[in-house]
C-alpha cells in the first residue's frame, strides 16, 4: 500500500490577506473524491495523479495560482510523500454595491473577550445561501434597504469567533431599515 499524504489548499486577496471560505475540490480520475473550503486538507495517496479546482468567491474572482502563476483555476499534481500546499490568489477589488436603490450600511467591528478592540478577522456578508461580499475587519457593508442579510464572522489564528455582542452564535442576522440606516454589529472573539 503507498504511503498516505495530504494537499493542503489556501488562499489569499490581491493583497496578501488570507481568505478564508472559498470552496475547493479535490478529484481523481473525473471523480470527486474531497471538497472543503479554504484552508482545506485533503488526504491523498503518495504517488498518485489529482487534480484540485477553486471556485470565485463571493464577490472575488480567482486569478491564479501563487506558487506558477497559472491562470487555470483547475490544477494537477501528483501526491508527493512530504506533503503539497497550493495558494490560489483572488483578486477582490471590485466589490459593487449590494442592491438597488436606497441603501443602508452593515457596520462590523471585532473585539476580544477582554473587549479591546482587534482588528484582520474575516467577516462575510450573504444572503438566501450565497455570499455576496467579504471583507477584514473593522469594515461595513452597503446593502439594500429593507432587505434581510446574514453576518458570518470567521476566526483567525489563535482567535476563535465565540459571539455577537447580542448573544448569538453563528451567524447574525440582520434585516435593515426600509428607510435605510447603519446597524452596528460587533463580534467577540475568545
Amino acid at each position: 500500500t503507498s504511503p498516505a499524504s495530504s494537499v493542503t489548499v489556501s488562499a489569499v486577496d490581491q493583497d496578501g490577506n488570507a481568505l478564508n471560505g472559498s470552496y475547493a475540490v479535490l478529484s481523481q480520475s473525473g471523480s470527486q473524491v474531497g471538497t472543503g473550503f479554504t484552508p482545506a486538507t485533503f488526504q491523498t495517496t503518495t504517488g498518485q495523479s489529482y487534480a484540485v479546482h477553486v471556485s470565485n468567491y463571493g464577490s472575488c474572482s480567482f486569478t491564479s495560482w501563487q506558487d506558477t502563476g497559472s491562470t487555470s483555476s483547475l490544477r494537477t499534481f501528483t501526491s508527493a510523500s512530504s506533503g503539497l500546499a497550493y495558494t490560489a490568489v483572488y483578486d477582490c477589488t471590485n466589490l459593487p454595491p449590494v442592491g438597488g436603490s436606497g441603501t443602508s450600511t452593515i457596520t462590523v467591528s471585532t473585539m476580544n473577550s477582554a473587549g479591546t478592540s482587534i482588528s484582520g478577522y474575516y467577516i462575510a456578508l450573504w444572503q438566501n445561501g450565497a455570499q455576496l461580499k467579504g471583507c477584514f475587519s473593522q469594515c461595513s457593508f452597503t446593502v439594500s434597504n429593507g432587505q434581510t442579510y446574514q453576518v458570518v464572522a470567521s476566526g483567525y489564528g489563535s482567535e476563535a469567533f465565540s459571539h455577537w455582542s447580542s448573544g448569538t452564535s453563528g451567524a447574525s442576522t440582520v434585516t435593515t431599515p426600509s428607510s435605510g440606516g447603519t446597524v452596528s454589529l460587533k463580534a467577540v472573539y475568545s
